[in-house]
């Protein structure tokens, strides 16, 4: 094991249901003065794809110390969901804006008071890729950030395809079912 990979233990990964799993890593969190409390977990849900899979990566997550532009952090929302974003802006107001990796909407307005961890590395496989080392991972972030606006657009024509050919086939199949 190399002095990095020390720090993290996949044996120690929690397997719960989202609010339940968070609320434990608060209580680690506060239980812990250490700032190099970490705790680790399986991902749950889609929005984070292609950086996080679901139910299949582990994610590592220590205390929030610095969470700046590109880092994914755990926060809870003012309606109580816990939620695993990257942060895409830091505000005028010292708000954050977070958005998944598969979305391309931003959720705005989140405090620092509301971030719970950030996450430090997780686990791909065998290979555990250390968010603040790994120069492909940070070329990637930044590639996929930036063209988020561009996601955007292409969502939008692949679902107007997608309409088109649907009705298009649903025509066709109208007219066999005549002859």
């Amino acid at each position: 094991m190399t002095p990095s990979e020390e720090n993290f233990d996949s044996r120690e990964t929690a397997l719960l249901p989202g609010a339940a799993l968070f609320e434990l890593v608060r209580e680690k969190f506060e239980r812990d003065p250490s700032p190099d409390a970490r705790v680790s977990f399986a991902i749950t849900g889609r929005s984070m794809l292609p950086t996080l899979r679901d139910r299949i990566d582990v994610v590592y997550a220590g205390k929030p110390d610095r969470v700046g532009k590109y880092d994914v952090a755990i926060y809870r929302r003012d309606n109580g969901a816990y939620v695993v974003h990257r942060v895409a802006r830091l505000e005028r107001d010292g708000t954050f804006s977070f958005c998944g990796d598969n979305q391309t909407i931003l959720e705005r307005g989140i405090r620092r008071d509301q971030i719970l961890g950030k996450v430090v590395a997780f686990q791909r496989g065998s290979r555990l890729v250390d968010c603040d080392r790994n120069v492909p991972y940070k070329l990637f972030v930044r590639f996929w950030l930036a063209i988020r606006p561009l996601r955007r657009a292409w969502r939008k024509v692949k679902r107007t395809l997608g309409n088109v050919l649907r009705k298009r086939a649903n025509v066709e199949n109208r007219d066999l079912d005549i002859l």
